[in-house]
């Protein structure tokens, strides 16, 4: 039988039955430049086939089809030979199942420790008593006159804010709404925004978020107490979670997204941790952010810019920079790409998704970069990264600046 034949005959590619002949495993005959496969060729694929179930690899088998081909096993000696492929074989498959018994024994206890896991007493997220003072009205920079409905552990959860200008913002749930945005977020395969975004996105692009993180978390070090940070598209607090062992008691940790529907979710998320610090949600656009001049110590800008860069030619930083101290720490990772598609993003908006203008435009704001970091170039992305479709390639840019 020709080759086509044979491989469906044994359900096996033709690609393999074409390795299987270059190790020398089976050797057809040769007739007008066509390959016959014969009964001989059947019987050596069934004992590779079996070889293999038990743990050969190919040149394992290849030697032994060599010296079964040299011998005719007719005294002790070569009978020990060939006895001790299958003994050698033997010690192989006992180690791997004392280890697969402790693999399993480990499995089990880990399985179990999840299940008992708790996690912890939880915390109450609200907007602290203790910063109403840094807040001010977005439109008129006036001051903001509480009349709470309900408190909890010294945090609003429901109530309003009210300026002399006549403009009311309300504290709904605990999260304060300036200018919210009530988006979707239902998720096509799971009911976990988290969950679906690891399943859903490219291994390459969730890497390269994950190798940013790292760099990010080991730079960010210990922070000290009392800090005020802003972190300007919190989305689903991904940045947050990996730097949670870097945040201190007594800081206040100001997420803000203009979704509102996706700051209920990050609220419920973060409640079952046991946050040792202020997390303050706000649903407002980055340019109605409702803090006093001059009152944030460190910017996390977690691709927060880059966001902002898909509709806007200003760099985010620059535009919030009243709010900022003028000795401040920035940690920013921002998303590069070349090849952009100009149907895709508007190319007057090109220039922010650049490092050098990234640069430029943090000097110009007179931060020094302490540290940079650029990840790995990916080209997959997801439907959660959907630009990636329309550049050529994309990577992060990463840096600590302090001014």
């Amino acid at each position: 039988m020709r080759i086509g034949e044979f491989a469906r005959k044994n359900s096996i590619s033709i690609e393999t039955v074409r390795y299987y002949m270059d190790l020398g495993l089976i050797v057809p005959v040769k007739r007008g430049g066509q390959y016959h496969f014969d009964s001989k060729s059947m019987k050596r694929l069934e004992t590779v086939l079996v070889y293999k179930s038990m743990g050969f690899t190919l040149q394992e088998i290849k030697k032994m089809f060599h010296f079964m081909s040299l011998s005719r096993l007719h005294n002790d000696s070569e009978r020990a030979f060939y006895r001790q492929f299958f003994k050698d074989n033997l010690i192989r498959i006992n180690a791997e199942l004392d280890r697969l018994e402790t693999a399993k024994k480990l499995a089990e206890e880990a399985l179990e420790s999840i299940a008992l896991e708790t996690d912890g007493e939880g915390s109450v997220i609200g907007i602290p008593l203790t910063i109403l003072s840094m807040l001010s009205c977005p439109k008129c920079g006036g001051n903001l006159e509480l009349e709470a409905v309900s408190v909890r552990n010294n945090k609003i959860i429901d109530g309003q804010l009210s300026c002399t200008c006549e403009s009311v913002y309300g504290i709904e749930d605990g999260i304060l709404l300036i200018s919210p945005v009530y988006e979707s977020v239902e998720y096509k395969n799971t009911t976990d925004a988290r969950i679906e975004y690891f399943e859903t996105t490219s291994d390459e692009y969730v890497e390269k978020i994950f190798i940013a993180g790292e760099w990010f978390r080991s730079v960010m070090g210990k922070l000290s107490q009392g800090l005020k940070i802003l972190e300007p598209g919190i989305g689903f607090g991904y940045a947050l979670t990996q730097s949670l062992a870097s945040i201190p008691p007594g800081t206040t940790y100001i997420g803000v997204d203009r979704n509102m529907n996706r700051l209920k979710a990050l609220k419920a998320y973060f409640e079952k941790s046991d946050l040792k610090f202020d997390l303050v949600l706000i649903a407002a656009d980055f340019l109605q952010i409702p803090l006093r001049e001059k009152s944030i110590d460190i910017v996390m800008d977690m691709s927060g810019s880059s966001n902002r860069a898909f509709e806007s030619e200003n760099f985010l930083l620059r535009e919030i920079d009243g709010l900022i101290k003028d000795h401040a720490e920035v940690f920013g990772i921002y998303i590069i790409a070349d090849g952009m598609n100009g149907e895709y993003v508007d190319p007057k908006f090109h220039r922010l998704f650049q490092t050098k203008a990234v640069v430029e435009e943090l000097k110009a704001l007179d931060y020094l970069i302490d540290t940079d970091y650029t990840t790995k170039k990916v080209t997959s992305g997801g439907p959660h990264e959907s630009f990636v479709d329309y550049v050529k390639s994309t990577w992060s840019y990463c840096c600590h600046a302090r001014r």
